[in-house]
């Protein structure tokens, strides 16, 4: 599985990456980084990833949801929060 793994690895970094791709990217490792529950607004808030609308924001946010690569958490205020749920799992 190792060897599938590091090809895969291989041939995904010589893949064109689209301005969306790097959008999702650049949201993904913030979110990671920051090792907490984010909201749309807080990634247009910070400029993440030259995200600067809610709207763009959140669609970015659910399409790593999407992916499985973050978790989507349902607040009491109704909007909706984003976490990752890989951090501190040392799967990876």
């Amino acid at each position: 599985m190792g060897a599938f793994k590091t090809h895969i690895k291989r041939v995904y970094r010589q893949l064109p990456a689209t301005p969306g791709d790097r959008k999702s990217d650049g949201v993904y490792a913030w979110v990671r980084k920051r090792g907490t529950e984010v909201s749309p607004r807080d990634v247009a808030r910070y400029g993440v990833a030259g995200i600067t609308k809610p709207e763009e924001a959140r669609a970015v946010l659910e399409g790593l949801v999407e992916r499985g690569l973050l978790e989507r958490h349902e607040h009491t205020t109704g909007h909706p929060r984003f976490s990752c749920p890989h951090v501190g799992g040392g799967d990876e």
